[in-house]
């Protein structure tokens, strides 16, 4: 009895797809791991460039928190810095980018990502350090935050 002729066709195209799929995973790991390391370099270049400008590291990967109520309800949101860092009597929650945009004030989510920062770990200002640059930013507000001047709107 003769084979179907579109067993072949079949068996070639699972195989394709179960290879494709490993080759996918495959490539994933390894820019995952790429990035990976290369995370871990510029945090070491991060590290000698605050030291070097007189800061000492007191934490890295410091953990803190925003307390939001939602819906009438307390929610707490975990927040995690690159690193606290002092420098004299100052504190400061430092962050690392390694990125050609993310290491600068006018890209939105690095901006974001500082006030954040400000409010979960309750200082004044923050250090972004632009590994790509070899630069050490102060970032404060300009004035006191106007949540913390004005009435809440219907109060």
């Amino acid at each position: 009895m003769p084979e179907p002729t579109w067993i072949v066709p079949l068996v070639a195209a699972l195989a394709g797809v179960v290879l494709g799929g490993v080759l996918v995973r495959w490539r994933r790991r390894i820019r995952a791991r790429r990035a990976f390391r290369r995370g871990k370099r510029a945090e070491r270049v991060a590290e000698r460039l605050l030291r070097r400008h007189g800061f000492v590291l007191l934490e890295r990967e410091a953990e803190g928190a925003v307390e939001l109520v939602v819906d009438g309800r307390p929610t707490t949101f975990r927040v995690r810095a690159d690193a606290i860092v002092a420098r004299g009597r100052d504190v400061f929650v430092a962050e690392f980018k390694s990125g050609e945009t993310a290491g600068r004030l006018d890209h939105r989510a690095t901006r974001r990502q500082l006030v954040e920062y400000m409010v979960a770990f309750d200082v004044d200002h923050v250090l972004l350090v632009d590994v790509a640059r070899r630069r050490i930013r102060e970032v404060a507000f300009a004035r006191p935050p106007a949540w913390s001047r004005a009435p809440l709107y219907g109060r």
